[in-house]
């Protein structure tokens, strides 16, 4: 899948008082297919994109870790992620809660 790609201009205030244009970019797909996040709250979906982004930020440091606590919703994109970073796929243990799992990942053999 093709990173997504978002040029956003908002206007802002410098501390001068004038005008200024801010550009903001998506770097990469959050792998989210239409309607995944239907009837999820807005603090939910940015729950989810907040733990996208500091496990992929984890990924690109890390060649392996292991003990990652995550939404059990994400795992998914997060696979994708790790595929998309070169890594084997996510190991996925089962902890006694129905919204989180944990997460391993290691360098593909």
């Amino acid at each position: 899948m093709r990173p997504l790609i978002l040029d956003h201009a908002d206007k802002m205030l410098n501390q001068s008082g004038r005008m200024k244009l801010s550009r903001y970019e998506l770097k990469e797909s959050f792998h989210i297919d239409d309607g995944q996040l239907d009837g999820l709250s807005t603090q939910e979906c940015f729950v989810l994109g907040y733990e996208y982004s500091q496990i992929c930020h984890k990924m690109n440091i890390f060649a392996r870790a292991t003990g990652q606590t995550v939404h059990r919703s994400n795992v998914d994109r997060l696979n994708k992620a790790a595929e998309a970073r070169g890594h084997a796929p996510l190991k996925v243990t089962e902890i006694p809660d129905e919204f989180y799992c944990q997460i391993s990942w290691d360098t593909k053999d």
